[in-house]
């Protein structure tokens, strides 16, 4: 499966995020909402970190999990994750747990994977190397 072109359809939505307050244009974080068979990945662009970033992507992901109960963040274009950042991925794996939904990561480029690995949060989460191998997994883990 080809994550890329099968979901290229099928953009739930996309913006700069914004949260009450916050003027999208300030923030330096964007999602964007992509669906992949019954996978739903949030391709995560800019930065999670300290205050409106970190906790508009925790809000928007916790908005998902009701009704979509496979996630993949999808962090190959995240420049910067701060500790607020890391903070907020463990709120998601919490929330995630007590809803019955499961979240895995994606695509970390390397030097956010090094924070993952040194905080231990890649022993928390499933780390995938590619968006198509998360999907793949949740099907293998499904099946």
């Amino acid at each position: 499966m080809n994550y890329m072109n099968e979901a290229s359809n099928s953009v739930l939505w996309e913006l700069p995020v914004a949260r009450a307050g916050v003027s999208p244009r300030s923030l330096r974080l964007s999602l964007e909402i992509r669906l992949a068979d019954d996978v739903t990945i949030v391709v995560c662009r800019g930065r999670i970190v300290y205050r409106d970033e970190a906790a508009v992507l925790s809000d928007r992901v916790a908005r998902l999990m009701p009704e979509f109960r496979k996630l993949v963040l999808d962090l190959s274009d995240v420049e910067m994750v701060d500790s607020a950042g890391l903070g907020e991925f463990v709120v998601l794996h919490k929330r995630a747990l007590a809803s019955g939904s499961s979240i895995k990561l994606a695509a970390p480029r390397r030097h956010v994977h090094r924070v993952l690995e040194l905080t231990q949060l890649a022993s928390v989460f499933e780390v995938h190397s590619t968006v198509d191998q998360a999907i793949g997994s949740f099907q293998e883990q499904f099946a």
